[in-house]
């Protein structure tokens, strides 16, 4: 994934899983990457924030993704994190699992890095937004 897209998960982890409000992300990944014009500027590097906090790297940082574990686990959730090397691949694996408004929830992430892994599968544990009028 790129930075960019990084940057847009961590966000969405703030808000979905840690609970933040009103996040800006504004300025989310840069700079941006490629030539620039002779009067072009480039965006200062900015990462999304909440007021004048930033935004913690959740998809890239492994004491930040571990802060989204401990946040699962005080929900009641199961977390099974697991690194190995087989295939000749390094895998992460995290499974989050657990019961999310009466139903059993189970969700897993296969990513190059933990810290990736770990928000992947909170995300996807998550419980589906309602359908209004369905």
């Amino acid at each position: 994934m790129t930075s960019d897209e990084l940057r847009k998960v961590d966000a969405e982890v703030a808000e979905k899983v840690m609970g933040w409000t009103d996040i800006s992300a504004l300025g989310c990944g840069y700079p941006p990457s490629g030539p620039i014009g002779p009067n072009e500027r480039r965006p200062p590097h900015t990462a999304p924030r909440l007021g004048t906090s930033r935004v913690p790297p959740y998809s890239t940082d492994p004491a930040a993704a571990w802060s989204v574990v401990e946040k699962l686990v005080s929900m009641g959730r199961k977390v099974h994190v697991e690194t190995c090397f087989a295939g000749g691949k390094l895998h992460n694996d995290v499974t989050v699992s657990g019961t999310v408004e009466d139903l059993d929830s189970h969700a897993d992430a296969d990513e190059p890095t933990m810290p990736e892994a770990v928000c992947r599968a909170a995300l996807a544990a998550l419980p589906a937004p309602a359908q209004d009028g369905r």
